[in-house]
């Protein structure tokens, strides 16, 4: 009987401002970051976004812009399953952008 090959799983945890993904090591229980993902920063204004709350449309574009990233690495087979650790608003936001 031979080995099945384990899943290549990433977790991305993220909020409104910051994401990092890590992935379980050799020992169990532990994690090691894989990526920090930067977006754009919150400063910007950006074309579509709602003048009035500009903090929750850099928000927005902050997890389009990860969400844009994890697609790369998705094409890229650099990993076989996803699991998003989040908060409600920032979930929302990535599932709405992820292709």
């Amino acid at each position: 009987m031979s080995a099945a090959k384990q899943p290549k799983v990433w977790i991305l945890l993220a909020d409104g401002e910051h994401a990092r993904v890590v992935e379980p090591s050799a020992r169990e229980g532990q994690f090691h970051t894989v990526h920090v993902l930067h977006g754009p920063g919150t400063q910007a204004q950006h074309g579509g976004a709602s003048r009035s709350d500009p903090h929750a449309a850099a928000k927005k574009h902050y997890a389009e812009s990860i969400a844009r990233e994890l697609d790369r690495h998705a094409q890229a087979r650099e990993f076989d399953q996803l699991t998003i650790v989040a908060p409600p608003h920032a979930l929302h936001d990535l599932r709405e952008a992820l292709g």
